[in-house]
């Protein structure tokens, strides 16, 4: 017959009795080592040996849990945002110099991990230099077509500005538009990252297009239209998924909130009673926005949106029957 035995656990060793053990250990490593190691080596080894024993002894346990995990900041989805502007002395001629502002903003609350921003070139447009704040920030290739800029690792809510100077060259067509938008890519555990800047158009010579942040919006409408229709505006160049906040101009000279409308009387004298209804942009820049003309007299209105990353604004007119 068997008899099985119990043996108790053994109680745990006492940070400081862990310490005496080590002690006596390293005592007794030196007597059998004294014969072949200076006083001087011995000491170091001794202090290399029991420092770290020691320090487990003195330590609180909590020193020895393990660190906050920062798996969940890594992964997740940073916000990232590109503005383009421009910056010219006077209006743009051939052979004029002028300067691109391009900045990058990373919204959070996840890390935009290796972040590169490229920005397509007119044929008529030649780089001359580029300055950033950051060192870290540097610009990976430049050719006649495009200029690739690495802006590395965004932390959330950084934004970081770069300067592009460049000039129209000599030879470019007196009549000319130059289109700019730029694109940026981006790793945050999620695949496909890709956003772009506002779509920046700039006048050269003698063309009459826009020269500056100004935009039209489109009203999907012919012509005026009863109170009460709800019109469609669109517009392609804010930056992708960008806030866009919106006012109207009334035909009596007076600013009201986009989303007030039909809260006012009729002579649209009352007060603004909410904040104006933000839109927003698709991942291309597209804007869709609907807009109710419930109440509004007949005359002539113009909607602005702002974009709230850019700061481009679009513009459109309508008419009230």
């Amino acid at each position: 017959m068997f008899t099985r035995t119990h043996t108790p656990a053994r109680p745990a060793v006492p940070p400081t009795q862990a310490t005496s053990f080590a002690a006596l250990f390293m005592g007794s490593l030196m007597l059998a080592m004294r014969g072949v190691m200076s006083h001087r080596m011995l000491r170091l080894a001794s202090l290399a040996l029991l420092a770290p024993l020691g320090l487990m002894g003195l330590m609180p346990a909590a020193t020895f849990a393990a660190s906050p995990s920062t798996t969940a900041t890594r992964s997740a989805a940073a916000s990232v945002h590109i503005s383009l502007a421009y910056d010219a002395a006077a209006a743009l001629t051939p052979g004029m110099a002028f300067t691109y502002s391009l900045s990058v903003t990373n919204a959070g609350p996840g890390v935009a991990r290796n972040t590169w921003v490229a920005l397509p070139l007119d044929a008529n447009v030649v780089v001359d230099d580029f300055s950033s704040g950051d060192s870290g920030i540097f610009v990976q290739s430049l050719d006649a077509s495009a200029i690739n800029i690495k802006f590395g690792d965004l932390n959330p809510n950084t934004t970081a500005p770069v300067t592009i100077s460049a000039h129209v060259m000599a030879t470019a067509p007196q009549t000319l538009a130059l289109d700019s938008r730029a694109t940026a890519t981006w790793d945050d555990g999620n695949a496909g990252n890709t956003v772009v800047s506002n779509n920046l158009v700039i006048g050269a010579g003698a063309t009459t297009a826009t020269a500056g942040p100004a935009q039209t919006l489109q009203v999907v409408a012919d012509g005026p239209v009863d109170a009460g229709t709800t019109l469609t505006i669109n517009g392609s160049f804010y930056g992708s998924k960008e806030g866009v906040s919106f006012w109207i101009n009334t035909p009596a000279g007076i600013s009201i909130a986009a989303d007030s409308l039909g809260q006012s009387d009729s002579a649209l004298q009352g007060n603004v009673i909410a904040l104006d209804a933000p839109g927003y942009s698709d991942g291309d820049g597209m804007l869709t926005y609907t807009l109710n003309t419930s109440g509004l007299p007949s005359g002539t209105y113009s909607l602005v949106g702002h974009g709230l990353t850019s700061g481009v604004e679009g513009v459109a007119s309508f008419t009230i029957k």
